[in-house]
């Protein structure tokens, strides 16, 4: 599991990674519930706006092409969350915070699982 702060929008993104089973260990602790079994979908998003969270599932991931793009599809979808409640249609904008969480949470995931840091510039 990943937790990442935006300041900038003031949210909490929690992305789990592990399976089902971390993730629903997740939501019970965070007091947040889901009405889908998560069984069903390779990825899953969902924003719980009153308490300024998103919930992003990637079911078992890995730094593969194939898992990535559920990632950035499940990160398209906290997008769009965000930018509605906002207020906000600019195309370019949306672009741009889409790769900025999409890089953030690659950065996040592989940071967690590599024995050495990684070099978030390159």
């Amino acid at each position: 599991m990943v937790k990442f702060y935006d300041k900038f929008l003031r949210r909490t993104f929690y992305l789990s990674v592990n399976g089902k089973e971390e993730a629903n260990k997740l939501l019970k602790k965070l007091n947040l519930n889901l009405e889908v079994d998560l069984s069903l979908f390779g990825g899953y998003c969902a924003d719980f706006d009153e308490y300024g969270e998103i919930f992003i599932y990637v079911k078992d991931w890995e730094n593969t092409l194939d898992r990535n793009g559920t990632l950035i599809h499940e990160v398209s979808h906290a997008v769009d969350f965000i930018f509605k409640k906002l207020g906000i249609n600019d195309t370019e904008t949306r672009a741009y915070y889409t790769e900025y969480l999409y890089k953030e949470f690659v950065y996040l995931l592989v940071e967690n699982n590599s024995k050495k840091p990684i070099n978030k510039k390159k």
